[in-house]
Protein backbone atom coordinates (compact mmCIF):
# COMPACT_ATOMS: atom_id res chain seq x y z
CA UNK A 1 0.00 0.00 0.00
CA UNK A 2 0.51 3.59 -0.19
CA UNK A 3 0.32 6.50 2.54
CA UNK A 4 -2.29 8.91 0.82
CA UNK A 5 -2.90 10.82 3.84
CA UNK A 6 -0.65 11.78 6.98
CA UNK A 7 -0.71 14.41 10.18
CA UNK A 8 1.32 15.42 13.09
CA UNK A 9 -1.61 16.83 15.37
CA UNK A 10 -2.25 15.28 18.30
CA UNK A 11 -5.13 15.77 21.00
CA UNK A 12 -4.59 14.69 24.31
CA UNK A 13 -7.65 14.34 26.92
CA UNK A 14 -6.69 12.31 29.95
CA UNK A 15 -4.47 9.20 28.93
CA UNK A 16 -5.99 9.42 25.35
CA UNK A 17 -4.16 10.88 22.46
CA UNK A 18 -6.24 11.04 18.97
CA UNK A 19 -5.18 12.32 15.68
CA UNK A 20 -8.25 13.18 13.01
CA UNK A 21 -7.21 12.52 9.28
CA UNK A 22 -9.33 13.92 6.60
CA UNK A 23 -8.38 13.62 2.66
CA UNK A 24 -10.83 12.88 -0.18
CA UNK A 25 -9.13 10.38 -2.66
CA UNK A 26 -10.06 9.52 -6.19
CA UNK A 27 -10.63 5.63 -6.34
CA UNK A 28 -10.66 4.29 -9.89
CA UNK A 29 -9.98 0.39 -9.00
CA UNK A 30 -11.98 -1.74 -6.19
CA UNK A 31 -9.02 -1.02 -3.03
CA UNK A 32 -8.75 -1.79 0.24
CA UNK A 33 -8.27 1.29 2.61
CA UNK A 34 -6.84 1.15 6.00
CA UNK A 35 -5.50 3.46 9.05
CA UNK A 36 -2.46 3.11 10.86
CA UNK A 37 -0.59 5.22 13.25
CA UNK A 38 1.82 4.90 15.63
CA UNK A 39 3.23 6.81 18.57
CA UNK A 40 6.24 8.27 19.97
CA UNK A 41 9.51 6.06 20.54
CA UNK A 42 9.27 4.77 24.12
CA UNK A 43 10.51 1.74 26.83
CA UNK A 44 7.65 -0.29 25.68
CA UNK A 45 8.28 -3.94 24.01
CA UNK A 46 8.67 -3.03 20.07
CA UNK A 47 9.93 0.11 20.82
CA UNK A 48 6.45 2.62 20.53
CA UNK A 49 3.25 2.49 20.52
CA UNK A 50 0.63 1.46 17.26
CA UNK A 51 -2.97 1.50 16.33
CA UNK A 52 -4.60 0.51 13.65
CA UNK A 53 -7.94 -0.14 12.07
CA UNK A 54 -9.34 -3.13 10.35
CA UNK A 55 -9.27 -3.32 6.49
CA UNK A 56 -11.72 -1.29 4.83
CA UNK A 57 -13.30 -2.87 1.60
CA UNK A 58 -14.30 0.06 -1.12
CA UNK A 59 -15.65 -1.41 -4.53
CA UNK A 60 -15.57 0.43 -7.74
CA UNK A 61 -19.09 -1.03 -9.49
CA UNK A 62 -19.33 -4.59 -10.34
CA UNK A 63 -15.44 -4.59 -9.70
CA UNK A 64 -14.75 -6.85 -6.60
CA UNK A 65 -10.87 -6.95 -5.35
CA UNK A 66 -10.04 -10.48 -6.99
CA UNK A 67 -5.88 -10.12 -6.25
CA UNK A 68 -5.34 -13.52 -4.72
CA UNK A 69 -2.23 -12.67 -4.08
CA UNK A 70 -2.66 -9.34 -2.14
CA UNK A 71 -5.61 -11.00 -0.29
CA UNK A 72 -3.16 -14.28 1.12
CA UNK A 73 -0.96 -11.87 1.96
CA UNK A 74 -3.37 -10.09 3.99
CA UNK A 75 -4.87 -12.90 5.96
CA UNK A 76 -1.21 -13.86 6.93
CA UNK A 77 -0.60 -10.41 8.35
CA UNK A 78 -3.83 -10.88 10.25
CA UNK A 79 -2.47 -14.30 11.65
CA UNK A 80 0.71 -12.62 12.64
CA UNK A 81 -1.35 -9.63 14.07
CA UNK A 82 -3.17 -12.49 16.02
CA UNK A 83 -0.25 -14.01 17.18
CA UNK A 84 1.62 -10.63 18.53
CA UNK A 85 -1.78 -9.66 20.10
CA UNK A 86 -2.17 -12.64 21.84
CA UNK A 87 1.10 -12.52 23.40
CA UNK A 88 2.33 -9.16 23.45
CA UNK A 89 -1.14 -7.28 24.04
CA UNK A 90 -2.43 -5.84 27.27
CA UNK A 91 -6.52 -5.95 28.06
CA UNK A 92 -8.25 -4.77 31.03
CA UNK A 93 -9.82 -8.01 30.73
CA UNK A 94 -9.84 -11.37 29.47
CA UNK A 95 -13.40 -10.57 27.81
CA UNK A 96 -11.58 -8.26 26.49
CA UNK A 97 -8.45 -10.00 25.00
CA UNK A 98 -11.32 -12.18 23.48
CA UNK A 99 -13.12 -10.02 22.13
CA UNK A 100 -9.93 -8.35 19.74
CA UNK A 101 -8.78 -11.68 19.37
CA UNK A 102 -12.18 -13.20 17.98
CA UNK A 103 -12.31 -9.74 15.80
CA UNK A 104 -8.87 -10.83 13.99
CA UNK A 105 -10.33 -14.68 13.85
CA UNK A 106 -13.51 -13.51 11.72
CA UNK A 107 -11.67 -11.19 9.52
CA UNK A 108 -9.51 -14.12 8.50
CA UNK A 109 -12.72 -16.65 8.14
CA UNK A 110 -14.75 -14.06 6.24
CA UNK A 111 -11.42 -12.97 3.71
CA UNK A 112 -10.78 -16.93 3.33
CA UNK A 113 -13.98 -17.49 2.70
CA UNK A 114 -14.46 -15.02 -0.06
CA UNK A 115 -11.18 -16.39 -1.86
CA UNK A 116 -12.42 -20.22 -1.35
CA UNK A 117 -9.46 -20.90 0.72
CA UNK A 118 -8.93 -22.96 4.18
CA UNK A 119 -6.80 -20.26 5.66
CA UNK A 120 -8.13 -21.18 9.87
CA UNK A 121 -7.34 -18.98 11.90
CA UNK A 122 -3.94 -19.74 13.57
CA UNK A 123 -5.61 -20.52 17.18
CA UNK A 124 -3.33 -22.95 18.01
CA UNK A 125 -0.20 -21.05 18.47
CA UNK A 126 -2.63 -18.68 21.20
CA UNK A 127 -0.06 -18.32 23.96
CA UNK A 128 -2.05 -17.45 27.08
Amino acid sequence: GRVVASSSEKRTEGLINSIAVASTIQVEDSVWIAGRGQGAPSSLPGGSSVAHTAAIRVIVGDNPIQSEQEAATLISQLQSQRMFYARNGRYATAGDRESMLAVLDRAVAELSSRLGGSNKPETACDPR
